[in-house]
């Protein structure tokens, strides 16, 4: 399933993922999210004292992820009918 931009394979979303504090992020903020535009399978994995708290991703990525988490469940169930 692809939605929007054509050509990000799993391995590219795979290697765009910057990790930052929520300090760092604060102040850049409008910034990182007018670059989605750009880059659009761009994540920021947020982190607080060291330790991994969220992750913050184009709407896009997010589609994405979430269809094939709807396709993976779908796909593991059996119907009456099968």
């Amino acid at each position: 399933m692809t939605v929007g931009h054509v050509g990000h394979s799993p391995t590219q979303l795979e290697d765009e993922v910057e990790y930052s504090t929520v300090t760092a992020l604060r102040g850049k903020l409008l910034a990182v999210v007018d670059g989605f535009r750009r880059a659009p399978a761009k994540r920021y994995l947020i982190t607080k004292h060291g330790q991994p708290q969220a992750v913050l991703m184009s709407f896009e990525t997010y589609r994405l992820l979430r269809g094939a988490k709807l396709n993976r469940f779908l796909h593991s169930r059996t119907t009456p009918w099968s």
